[in-house]
């Protein structure tokens, strides 16, 4: 590893540090860290989520959604506890509204689900008639 060196205020020498370059890896190195696939689309784009290197730097966003929930609660959720790093904020991001869509699916799919919701709401508008009509 070379290093340039330079002159500080006094006229010392002192080597500088080397600035770090970004690395651009060909297409066939990037894998997931979880299912090993390579395969990077739309709706499962491969995530750098965090500060890992190497064969662990890459996770599907499906992969990294399944690994938070089998996680102990004991860990932060958008903690990395390989690299003990917090997730990057476009990661998150990506995570929060891909856990939402699914939430929707789940309602939209299970019966179940979309009774307790109606309920839910039912329950919020009988609630709110009552505060209206005890202010009027």
């Amino acid at each position: 590893m070379s290093s340039r060196l330079s002159k500080n205020k006094n006229g010392k020498q002192k080597k500088a540090k080397k600035a770090k370059e970004a690395v651009v890896l060909p297409v066939d190195q990037c894998v997931c860290r979880i299912c090993m696939s390579d395969l990077d689309g739309l709706k499962n784009p491969l995530l750098a989520p965090c500060f890992c290197k190497g064969s662990l730097k890459f996770i599907h966003l499906v992969c990294l959604v399944e690994w938070l929930k089998s996680r102990p609660h004991s860990i932060p959720t958008f903690f990395c506890d390989l690299c003990q790093k917090q997730f990057n904020p476009s990661s998150i991001s990506l995570v929060e509204s891909y856990s939402s869509e699914q939430q929707k699916k789940k309602i939209e799919n299970n019966p179940q689900e979309m009774r307790k919701a109606f309920n839910e709401t039912i329950s919020n508008i009988d609630s709110i008639q009552r505060r209206l009509n005890k202010l009027l």
